[in-house]
């Protein structure tokens, strides 16, 4: 099983400060909804569990090592319900104190090495 989680952007705050930004969300929009239609699990977070938004530093939370039925992350996510879809999912859950990377602009997933 595919699971997604991805960032909610607001289009409409979006678009009033950076019209540029619109495109992205409707190509975004888009892209999520053909993953629902395969029945691709798709849980949307805010924007404090990604990089934030504005002058607020996110936690980096989707920042993480994914395995099949495991997640690696550095901090809980703070969007209601998420957890417990997660666990729902059977996804096992390991949060690594790795909060001063997020001032790099990074994460778990950052420091990792893919092999093949």
């Amino acid at each position: 099983m595919q699971l997604v989680v991805a960032e909610y952007i607001n289009s409409g705050e979006y678009s009033r400060h950076l019209p540029e930004i619109t495109g992205v969300y409707k190509r975004k929009k888009k892209s999520m909804d053909q993953l629902r239609s395969l029945g691709v699990p798709v849980i949307e977070v805010c924007a404090q569990d990604s990089s934030g938004e504005g002058d607020s530093l996110g936690d980096y939370s989707v920042n993480a090592l994914i395995a099949p039925g495991v997640m690696v992350n550095s901090s809980r996510f703070s969007t209601p319900g998420v957890e417990e879809k997660l666990e729902k999912l059977g996804i096992e859950r390991f949060v690594c104190p790795l909060n001063n990377f997020k001032y790099a602009g990074g994460s778990v997933h950052c420091l990792t090495n893919e092999l093949y």
